[in-house]
C-alpha cells in the first residue's frame, strides 16, 4: 500500500521550496489561461509587433507571425512562472491548504517545464500543438538543442507520466509504484531557465525582430532565480526509478558546470585576481567547473609586461619561455616553478565556437601547466562572437599590450 506523506493537523507553517518539491502521485490537467501579470519590475507584458507585411525565412515551419509572437510571450510567461514556483518562501494555511497549494504548484511547475523542454529538444513532439525553437530560427540553435536533448527528454517523459489522465498503470506491473518524493524543481528551472536565455540570446544574433518577442526577457527570469543561489541544496534522489534518473541527470549536468550568482564570481575575483572587471561580469550569467587546463588561451597580449601572443594557448606560451622561466628571467618564474598546495579558480571566458580565454589568473594557469595538472577550477562566462586565433605555436606578439 503506497504511502502519502502526512501533515500535522491545523499546521501553520511554511513550505520551502524543497518541501513544495514533494509531489502528488496521479494528476489531472486543468485549463491554462496565459495572461502574463505586469509587476513593478516590468516582468510579464504581451510583445507587440506589426506582422501585416513581414516574411520569415530561416525557419522550419511556414507558420503565421502572429502565432509566433503570441507563442514567444507564452513561453516566456511559462520560464516565469517555472521560476516563480521556485523562488516561492511562504506558503501559509491549514495542513490541507498547504498541502493542496503544494500539489497545485508542483502540477505547474511540471507542466512549464515540460512545455519549455518541448520547444528546446532538438526532437519536434506533436507539431500541431506544440512550438518548436526551429519555428523561430531553423539554423540558431541546432548544436544547443542536441546538447540540452537528453535533459529535456527525460523532462518531457517523467512529466508526462504523473500528468496523465488517472490510469492502472502498466498491467505487468505487479509491485505498487512508488511515490514520485520530491521532484527536482530547483534543477528543472536553473537548466531550463537558462537554456531559454541562451537560446534567446543566439537568436538574437540571427533575429534581432524575433528575439524581441520573448517578453518577459528570460534572461532576466535566470537571473532573478540564479541570485538566490538556489543549488545551494541539493534534492534528494527519489525511490521512483524515473523520478529519481531525472534528478540524477539533472545534477551530474550541474555538477560538470554549476550556475552560481554573479556576486560569488566577484567575490572570488577581488579575493585571487589580479583586477577585478570594470563592471561587466556582474552581468554575465556565471558558471564554475573543472576546465581543462591544455585548452586555456590567453586573453592579453602580455603576461605581466612580457610581450605575448593575444589568444594563443598558454601551453604555446609556456613552450615558448620554458628557458627564460629555468633561469628566472621571465615574470613571476619563481611561482611558475612552485608547486602550489591548491589553485584558486581562474576566470575565464568562452566564445561562440567554445573556445576558452583566460581573462584572469594566467599565472596559476602556467604553474598548472609547468606542474603537469590536467584541470583546474574556472569561473566561465560567455563572450559573443568567435575570436580569431594565432596559427597554432605561434607566441609572437603582434598586438599591443593591454
Amino acid at each position: 500500500m503506497r504511502r502519502c506523506r502526512r501533515l500535522p493537523r491545523n499546521a501553520h507553517a511554511s513550505l520551502s521550496a524543497h518541501e513544495l518539491a514533494g509531489a502528488v502521485g496521479s494528476s489531472f490537467l486543468v485549463a491554462f489561461a496565459f495572461a502574463p501579470q505586469t509587476d513593478d519590475a516590468g516582468g510579464g507584458s504581451w510583445a507587440t509587433v506589426t506582422w501585416s507585411t513581414m516574411t520569415m525565412d530561416d525557419v522550419g515551419r511556414d507558420l503565421p507571425p502572429a502565432r509566433l509572437v503570441r507563442g514567444a510571450s507564452r513561453l516566456s510567461y511559462r520560464a516565469q512562472q517555472l521560476s516563480g514556483v521556485v523562488l516561492l518562501e511562504d506558503i501559509r494555511g491549514s495542513a490541507r491548504d498547504r498541502l493542496t497549494i503544494n500539489n497545485a504548484l508542483v502540477e505547474s511547475a511540471l507542466v512549464n517545464a515540460r512545455a519549455l523542454s518541448y520547444f528546446l529538444t532538438a526532437r519536434v513532439h506533436n507539431p500541431k500543438n506544440n512550438l518548436h525553437h526551429s519555428d523561430y530560427s531553423a539554423t540558431a540553435w541546432t548544436s544547443q538543442s542536441n546538447d540540452i536533448m537528453d535533459v529535456a527528454e527525460a523532462i518531457i517523459g517523467a512529466a508526462s507520466e504523473f500528468l496523465a489522465h488517472a490510469s492502472p498503470g502498466d498491467p505487468a506491473d505487479t509491485e505498487p509504484e512508488p511515490h514520485p518524493g520530491q521532484w527536482p524543481l530547483i534543477e528543472i528551472a536553473v537548466v531550463l531557465t537558462r537554456a531559454f536565455g541562451d537560446f534567446v540570446e543566439v537568436l538574437e544574433k540571427a533575429h534581432v525582430d524575433r528575439a524581441g518577442w520573448f517578453c518577459p526577457r528570460p534572461t532576466q527570469t535566470y537571473g532573478a532565480l540564479i541570485v538566490t543561489d538556489p543549488l545551494v541544496k541539493r534534492t534528494p534522489i527519489s525511490d521512483h526509478p524515473r523520478v529519481g534518473e531525472l534528478t540524477q541527470l539533472l545534477q551530474a549536468r550541474l555538477d560538470a558546470r554549476r550556475p552560481v550568482p554573479s556576486a560569488e564570481a566577484l567575490d572570488h575575483a577581488r579575493r585571487h585576481t589580479a583586477r577585478v572587471d570594470d563592471g561587466s561580469w556582474y552581468h554575465e550569467r556565471w558558471t564554475r567547473g573543472a576546465v581543462e587546463v591544455g585548452r586555456l588561451r590567453t586573453a592579453h597580449s602580455d603576461f605581466r609586461g612580457a610581450p605575448i601572443t593575444k589568444q594563443a594557448l598558454l601551453a604555446d606560451v609556456l613552450r615558448a619561455h620554458r628557458d627564460e622561466i629555468e633561469a628566472g628571467t621571465f615574470p613571476e618564474a619563481d611561482t611558475i616553478r612552485t608547486l602550489p598546495s591548491a589553485i584558486p579558480a581562474v576566470m575565464v571566458e568562452v566564445d561562440d565556437a567554445g573556445e576558452l580565454f583566460v581573462a584572469d589568473g594566467q599565472c596559476r594557469v602556467m604553474s598548472g601547466l609547468w606542474h603537469q595538472i590536467e584541470t583546474v577550477e574556472a569561473y566561465v562566462y560567455h563572450r559573443r562572437g568567435v575570436r580569431e586565433l594565432p596559427p597554432s605555436g605561434s607566441t609572437d606578439s603582434t598586438t599591443s599590450h593591454d
